[in-house]
């Protein structure tokens, strides 16, 4: 897909989540790099990087990312799946429980 347009922001984001989860950290910060190059610090860059840290293993770091969204939506509505990924990127469970149920309550989606 990224062959066809490049900047299609979903498939790049889809593809960051499979370096995490290949974990190749530094593949996966290099493509959060060109999104944020594409298109700004918005919610999905720093849920991005919640979840890459956290799940690289790097908790502090991610914490700090996540204060980052949080800080954010307490002054603009965020898509709950931003909160989810993020969430699930620290290990918090319970949090991203209650992210996906508010995401199917309020017909959110990736």
């Amino acid at each position: 897909m990224l062959q066809k347009d490049p900047n299609f922001g979903r498939a790049g984001v889809l593809i960051i989540y499979a370096y995490v989860e290949k974990g190749t950290l530094s593949q996966a910060l290099a493509g959060a790099e060109v999104s944020h190059r594409l298109y700004g610090e918005g919610p999905w860059y720093w849920s991005v990087l919640t979840y890459s840290y956290g799940r690289a293993g790097q908790s502090e770091r991610a914490r700090r990312e996540l204060e980052k969204l949080e800080k954010m939506s307490r002054h603009e509505q965020l898509d709950p799946v931003i909160m989810l990924w993020a969430h699930l990127g620290v290990g918090d469970k319970e949090e991203a429980l209650a992210d996906l149920e508010k995401a199917y309550s309020e017909h959110f989606g990736f």
